[in-house]
């Protein structure tokens, strides 16, 4: 990649790639490329005017391909003073010329060079003018754009950080009310007689409290003893305008344990819980997480709940 870029440099030095970019013959990577170069370059922008006076004579002279010529005709003769570069060039092609009258006087010559060198200065300097000045808008023009886009980000960022901070201070209220509601309640605790569920099997059921993110907050420790077959997780849910939730159990090393979707949270005197059944035997070790995802309209899954408790058998 390097070698191309370095073989690029070399060629738009050259007279033959210039007079290419001067007929528009150029793709637009290298068109950008010269331009930047010319706009960075003094000498590099006094061969361009070099190369633009060949170019000119040639086309005065007839020296130039009819398509090369139509290109000129469209690309150099777009504004007065690349037509006045034209005429002044015809008149000093027929002055070349011989005539039948003498040639004038050595004090005449010299005036009309004078007037002709003064108006090739004129026309280089017009064209410096016309780059420097269109090369100062390009770069208003950008700087304008990137002071935009600043602005338009801070605006955003700052957005967000409202719309953040306000969702941290509804959480924070849900999460103190949730506190006071599970310190008002009593502890939750396997009866010495586990209850059964409609198979038949015993049944522990567990309040979680919610932790927020995964290993965040003060784990809850709970236990279970042997004849305990099912085990059943209630997680309160602060946000239930959802289609559906799903659950997954993880242990202490991140390992997926038990998954399970389509459930139905449930409305109670202190808020909506998610109760989630899963079998004794998947709880192997003793620190797990349970995270709660909420199915969106588009199916799509999203953060509702993040619960960290600890669970032991006898």
């Amino acid at each position: 990649m390097q070698s191309k870029v370095k073989e690029m440099e070399k060629d738009i030095h050259s007279d033959l790639v210039l007079k290419q970019y001067l007929l528009d013959e150029l793709s637009g990577a290298d068109r950008d490329l010269i331009e930047r170069e010319y706009l960075a370059d003094k000498e590099f922008f006094d061969q361009l005017l070099a190369v633009e006076n060949d170019l000119v004579d040639d086309y005065v002279s007839g020296e130039l391909s009819p398509p090369q010529r139509n290109r000129f005709e469209r690309k150099m003769l777009a504004t007065p003073r690349q037509r006045e570069k034209l005429t002044q060039a015809r008149f000093l092609l027929r002055s070349k010329r011989p005539h039948s009258r003498a040639t004038p006087p050595p004090r005449e010559r010299a005036t009309w060079i004078t007037a002709v060198s003064q108006r090739r200065v004129f026309a280089v300097a017009t064209l410096l003018l016309l780059v420097t000045t269109g090369w100062l808008a390009i770069r208003v023009w950008q700087m304008s754009r990137q002071l935009e886009q600043m602005r338009a980000e801070r605006v955003r960022v700052e957005e967000e950080s409202r719309q953040l901070q306000a969702k941290l201070s509804g959480q924070q209220k849900q999460n103190t009310e949730l506190l006071q509601e599970l310190s008002q309640a009593p502890e939750t605790s396997v009866p010495v007689e586990p209850p059964k569920n409609e198979s038949g099997l015993h049944l522990a059921i567990f309040v979680l409290p919610l932790t927020g993110t995964r290993g965040g907050g003060e784990q809850s420790p709970f236990k279970i003893n042997q004849e305990i077959q099912t085990v059943q997780l209630v997680a309160h849910i602060t946000n239930i305008a959802y289609r559906s939730f799903a659950g997954e159990l993880q242990n202490a090393d991140g390992k997926q344990l038990f998954t399970i979707r389509r459930l139905k949270a449930r409305k109670t005197t202190n808020g909506a819980t998610l109760p989630i059944t899963i079998p004794a035997k998947l709880f192997e070790g003793s620190d797990f997480v349970l995270k709660v995802s909420g199915v969106g309209a588009d199916g799509s899954l999203e953060d509702a709940g993040v619960y960290s408790f600890r669970l032991t058998k006898n």
